[in-house]
């Protein structure tokens, strides 16, 4: 419960906010509304699920509709890793599958921006998971070589990104959750190295200082741990 008893609606209802801003928002949120019950008005999941990762402490309440007669339906608000591990709990493979697929083609593209890796351009932004994976991976060889514990997870993952198509299209032979559950952990593992515990943000590389590190600095990729 917020100490204060004060609501503070916000509604990201401009793609360059939804897309670009939330790191502005997050920050702005958390210094000055952290006592403050926030209500959030998005149809944005990519923001919402960073959001939620912006501020894993917090309570979260879903609102996904309302009745006349019962009032709003809430639920636990949930991110993107939450809800897949729900459907794999629920035996739900290619549910689980589709989702992690959705959630690796947005994240990649982030982070091939904050490596400034070479991506060839699409007018509609229609790219495959191995389209995104592929330059990602060469970046970080670039700039971290191929002995960094992230190239070797990358290089370890690779194999593992045919289950998009296999989720996406009815196939013979689909993937079970045991399987999705295991190319789940490892992109877990990867994501749990590119990620600063401190800020909750991705590491970027500076094309100026040739650093790879998260915006507080607490996360520094060419440390020597990293090898």
């Amino acid at each position: 419960m917020a100490r204060r008893g004060w609501v503070t609606f916000v509604r990201p209802a401009m793609v360059t906010l939804t897309r670009r801003g939330w790191y502005t928002m997050s920050g702005v949120s958390s210094q000055h509304f952290s006592d403050y019950q926030l209500l959030v008005l998005t149809h944005d999941s990519v923001w919402y699920d960073r959001l939620i990762k912006s501020f894993p402490n917090w309570n979260r309440l879903r609102f996904y509709g309302w009745d006349y007669t019962t009032g709003p339906k809430v639920e636990i608000g949930k991110d993107a890793f939450e809800q897949i591990q729900d459907d794999l709990d629920r035996d739900l493979g290619v549910e689980a599958g589709q989702k992690l697929g959705r959630y690796l083609e947005w994240c990649l593209q982030v982070l091939n921006q904050n490596f400034q890796a070479q991506v060839p351009f699409k007018i509609l932004n229609e790219y495959t998971l191995n389209e995104l994976f592929v330059p990602f991976k060469k970046r970080v060889k670039d700039k971290l070589r191929a002995t960094h514990k992230l190239f070797l997870q990358l290089d370890n993952f690779e194999e593992q990104t045919g289950f998009r198509n296999f989720c996406m299209h009815y196939k013979d032979g689909q993937y079970t959750s045991d399987e999705v559950q295991q190319i789940f952990n490892s992109w877990k593992e990867i994501e749990a190295i590119l990620t600063c515990s401190s800020c909750n943000r991705f590491a970027t590389y500076d094309s100026a200082t040739g650093f790879v590190k998260c915006r507080c600095s607490s996360l520094d990729l060419k440390d020597n741990e990293y090898y």
